[in-house]
């Protein structure tokens, strides 16, 4: 077995946070908009995900998942300066409720494999990219969203349906805009972590029910 660098085992012993990228690839984004999301993802994961603040603090897992007729589990979770983001075209329908859904599965089935590991996981992240046009139902993804405790972020390109994309969260960002507000918001999770958090062993279940005193919305 490969010996771990202490780098790795420095960012294995961090409280996780685990995001799926969520991509629209149907013909609503064809264009203007799927042009504007090939541009702006490599910034997204500079300025979001490798953010220095962020990155020495806590380890930032990221999947892609993307969308149109079909869904497409592109990139498994990998950390996040591992991620390569393949160039995306546009074409089909947008089965925007069937993708939600499944990335709320992929982050439960992730939070057991942290939680047999004994790590510390942090409340996830889902970022999704679309213009908010779905073809397919999605009052069960946003109903079982809103069971979650999740932080849900829509990147939006122009000509967005924001209704639709409120049914989701409030947090809407446009792909052209400063992403300060996300890194921001991360950065908060973090705050309130260590404001709240006085624990001797971060892998201790036992020691981390007698001593974490979290917001709901914080540890997961």
């Amino acid at each position: 077995m490969e010996q771990l660098t202490d780098k790795e085992l420095e960012a294995l012993s961090r409280p996780h946070l685990n995001c799926v990228l969520l991509v629209d690839t149907s013909a609503f984004m064809a264009g203007e908009p799927i042009e504007a999301v090939n541009k702006a993802l490599s910034r997204f994961q500079r300025e979001v995900l490798l953010s220095k603040e962020i990155s020495e603090q806590m380890t930032i897992d990221v999947a892609l998942i993307t969308f149109d007729s079909v869904i497409r589990s592109v990139l498994p979770f990998m950390p996040a300066g591992q991620l390569r983001t393949p160039e995306f075209s546009a074409g089909g329908e947008s089965v925007l409720g069937a993708a939600v859904s499944l990335a709320i599965d992929k982050l439960m089935e992730r939070r057991r494999f942290h939680h047999g590991m004994g790590d510390v996981v942090l409340s996830p992240c889902i970022f999704l990219i679309s213009r908010g046009e779905p073809t397919d139902d999605i009052i069960d993804a946003v109903n079982h969203l809103r069971e979650k405790r999740f932080e849900f972020w829509s990147l939006t390109p122009p000509g967005a349906n924001m209704s639709i994309l409120r049914l989701f969260s409030q947090n809407i960002v446009r792909l052209e805009d400063d992403f300060s507000c996300i890194t921001n918001k991360l950065w908060h999770i973090w705050d309130c972590f260590m404001d709240r958090a006085v624990v001797s062993d971060l892998h201790s279940d036992t020691a981390l029910q007698q001593a974490i005193e979290l917001p709901t919305n914080i540890i997961w």
